[in-house]
């Protein structure tokens, strides 16, 4: 990706850059209620739900909370992928 031109998402060009936390927000709540398919964990991802007993519904919570925080801000990857930390608390199953 050229850091000169937009990212998209939904078909809308995303032209700030760096991604601020607040449209990273809105892109994951989206995505998390609209859009749950389009949603890939990484292996490391279901290893570390596996050992923490976390279920995928617990993380669509976090990721739909406006409680949630981020503890890493996003930024780009060297592979172009846009990576951040959201942290929150989901009860139950």
């Amino acid at each position: 990706m050229e850091l000169n031109t937009p990212s998209h998402y939904q078909g809308i060009a995303i032209r700030e850059f760096p991604l601020s936390a607040i449209s990273a927000r809105k892109i994951v709540n989206d995505l998390a209620v609209n859009s749950t398919g389009r949603i890939r964990l990484s292996t490391h991802a279901k290893q570390r739900m596996s050992e923490r007993r976390v279920t995928l519904r617990q993380i669509m919570s976090v990721f739909t909370s406006k409680h949630s925080r981020f503890t890493e801000a996003p930024h780009l990857t060297a592979a172009g992928d846009w990576k951040f930390n959201l942290q929150g608390i989901a009860a139950g199953t």
